[in-house]
């Protein structure tokens, strides 16, 4: 016996079953649901007590697996283990250094978190162990649009990259 669509739909409709797809994203599987204060609370711990700019340990539990990086000289792309590993291969973390100088606030208009200043040096995993000037910058951290999530961090250096480059010293 064949039915009508209409017919199928009010019928499904009286018993509970929705014709449209739940449009809710489901939380990630493994990461944590904080409050904006303590995500700002813990992107200030990563910085301040853990240096994660120049040794990629953050909390990658309040990070989406596909968190957008950007830093003044390059676009990295999506993946959060990618820019760990990157990082962390990049620099000598035990020489290196990144201080948190300013504030970290979060924006409810744009669900952004600023690293408002931060001040680092660089020491390189190359023979002779090269390293940068030291230089400032900030970090704008975009929030999932539904989650307490990081989607998207994006560095901003004070001074030009190219000027940090050739200020390298071996």
């Amino acid at each position: 016996m064949l039915t009508s669509a209409p017919l199928l739909m009010s019928s499904l409709g009286m018993l509970g079953v929705s014709k449209k797809a739940s449009a809710e994203p489901s939380f990630p599987a493994g990461k944590l649901e904080v409050s904006t204060d303590e995500l700002v609370s813990i992107i200030r711990a990563d910085l301040a007590e853990r240096q994660y700019l120049v040794n990629g340990n953050v909390s990658s539990n309040v990070y989406l697996d596909d968190c957008y990086f950007t830093d003044a000289r390059d676009d990295f792309g999506p993946g959060l283990k990618k820019w760990q590993r990157g990082t962390s291969l990049l620099f000598v973390a035990n020489k290196s250094f990144a201080e948190l100088t300013g504030d970290v606030v979060f924006d409810p208009k744009t669900r952004t978190i600023e690293i408002t200043k931060w001040r680092q040096q660089d020491y390189f995993r190359l023979p002779g162990t090269p390293h940068s000037p030291v230089f400032t910058g900030s970090v704008t951290l975009t929030l999932h649009p539904t989650f307490n999530l990081i989607a998207r961090h994006d560095e901003k250096w004070d001074m030009d990259p190219d000027t940090i480059t050739k200020q390298i010293t071996f």
